[in-house]
């Protein structure tokens, strides 16, 4: 948006002000979380990690049998609905034609694109309850999550395929016994933006473009995708921030007060329950009050950012706030990854880290309940697979108990 029009006084105060608001934001985020993992002591953050965790949080050790099960029912689910969403298209070139306004045509069965989450979960507690018992990761393990990625690249977003698919099985092999090297590393992730370009063109921008704005429309070339990564067409939420910014300075920005934030809450109820429930979070009103021409009746939304959405609620403060509680939230990912010998605690970090990300970009609309979801599910997947663990210990005690009564020995009997 800032690219293409002249650089007035207010456009120029608004560039000004968006980048102390980053930089104030980062100040206050890593601000919090230094003082809470500084080094006073003399010793390192580990050992001052697990001084601060004075909640340990459950001890759960879950049972393979239990989440594999999971896994295979969770992915029969996804595949499910996957194959309802494609019906209700007409095929598969019906539905990604359709995948652009994916808004307005999904809306009221937009719960069927998130049973991804389901599986996503189930999958890193397998792996990781395997992985516990010195086991590889399996069979059931490698279906799932190659389902994973199915249904999270049919699900018509990056965010979907990036934030549920790639970014946790990356962190699921980081935190193995053979994590990449930083240069592996580094080369799965430039594949994996490469990737999500490619994906965003072909599948969604094609939708609103010309074949001569894609460069030929028959393919999408490399010199394409760069040219287009090096002019900041993906950083769509700084441009957001610009435009609040130049709209405040104008007096055209009415504070939300945070009614962004409790529409958020809105997200678990289904909207056959609640007909006045609302569209979306900020960046819903952000689209529609200042690029109404972009929303449209396709309802098309653009990203508002973490920092837009709090200045956008409490303007500086809001910025200060979000930077701090951002803070904690990384202070609370680093104690659990430092308690990693726990399959729940593990699993938390694994499914909640790619969303830490996905919220600096978008909005709490569009974060909060996932990972409400996948929390929850990790929770009992984790507990459920205990219980069942706990039980076949005590079979298993009872049992050689017996063996041992019949034989009239103190010593176990192999079965």
């Amino acid at each position: 948006m800032a690219d293409s029009r002249y650089l007035s006084a207010s456009l120029s105060d608004a560039l000004t002000n968006s980048l102390h608001q980053a930089l104030l934001f980062l100040v206050a985020c890593f601000g919090v979380y230094w003082l809470l993992t500084a080094n006073r002591g003399g010793d390192g953050i580990r050992e001052r990690v697990k001084r601060r965790s004075a909640v340990r949080g459950p001890v759960w050790t879950p049972s393979a049998d239990v989440t594999r099960w999971a896994v295979v029912v969770a992915s029969a689910v996804a595949l499910i609905c996957v194959v309802v969403l494609v019906s209700r298209a007409g095929g598969i070139g019906g539905y990604f034609g359709q995948i652009a306004n994916r808004s307005s045509y999904l809306r009221g069965s937009n719960y069927l694109v998130y049973s991804y989450l389901p599986l996503l979960a189930s999958c890193v507690v397998h792996i990781l309850s395997r992985r516990r018992e010195s086991l590889a990761p399996g069979l059931i393990a490698y279906v799932g999550v190659s389902c994973l990625f199915i249904v999270t690249f049919v699900s018509g977003g990056r965010g979907p395929l990036i934030f549920g698919g790639l970014i946790p099985m990356l962190l699921v092999f980081q935190t193995g016994k053979r994590p990449l090297s930083i240069g592996k590393l580094v080369g799965v992730l430039a594949i994996g933006a490469v990737g999500a370009m490619a994906y965003s063109v072909k599948f969604r921008e094609s939708q609103f473009a010309t074949g001569d704005q894609l460069g030929g429309g028959a393919s999408i070339s490399p010199s394409y995708l760069f040219e287009r990564f090096m002019a900041g067409t993906e950083l769509r939420p700084v441009d957001s921030l610009i435009r609040l910014n130049e709209a405040n300075s104008v007096g055209q920005l009415d504070f939300q007060n945070g009614s962004t934030y409790a529409a958020s809450l809105a997200w678990f109820v289904p909207r056959a329950a609640w007909a006045s429930k609302p569209g979306g979070g900020a960046n819903t009103w952000f689209t529609q009050r200042y690029l109404p021409r972009f929303y449209g009746s396709e309802r098309v939304e653009t990203s508002i950012s973490a920092v837009g959405e709090a200045f956008a609620n409490f303007s500086w403060l809001g910025v200060i706030v979000a930077g701090m509680a951002f803070g904690l939230a990384l202070f609370g990912l680093r104690r659990s990854l430092v308690r990693s010998d726990r399959v729940f605690q593990s699993s938390i970090v694994i499914v909640c880290t790619p969303y830490v990300v996905s919220l600096m970009r978008g909005d709490l609309y569009q974060n909060l309940g996932q990972v409400v979801v996948l929390i929850c599910i990790v929770a009992a997947l984790c507990w459920i697979g205990d219980v069942r663990s706990k039980a076949d210990r005590v079979l298993e005690t009872k049992s050689v108990g017996i063996v041992r009564g019949s034989f009239g020995t103190s010593e176990p009997v192999m079965r």
